[in-house]
């Protein structure tokens, strides 16, 4: 399950891949009409991801547009991103 792998990859520090996960969920989130859920997981993916991605990072402009979608569904549907 995706709470297994994300305990995994937070045992082992993969901090990348953690908030590859973390936003994949919200991903999961937003497509089950799971708002605050969804903001809870993009939060934390950001978070980790603006400790390592520089600003025009393409993995941190696609997080943005999810969290966008989240208050105006009318941005672009969710997408998934390559894990950076």
């Amino acid at each position: 399950t995706l709470e297994s792998a994300l305990w995994l990859t937070r045992s082992l520090g993969k901090t990348k891949v953690e908030a590859a996960l973390l936003n994949n969920q919200g991903l999961l989130h937003t497509m089950n009409g799971e708002w605050d859920s969804a903001m809870l997981a993009y939060d934390r993916s950001m978070a980790i991801a603006l400790e390592f991605c520089p600003s025009n990072d393409r993995f941190l402009n696609i997080l943005r547009n999810n969290i966008a979608c989240l208050f105006d569904p009318q941005v672009a549907t969710p997408i998934n991103p390559e894990i950076p």
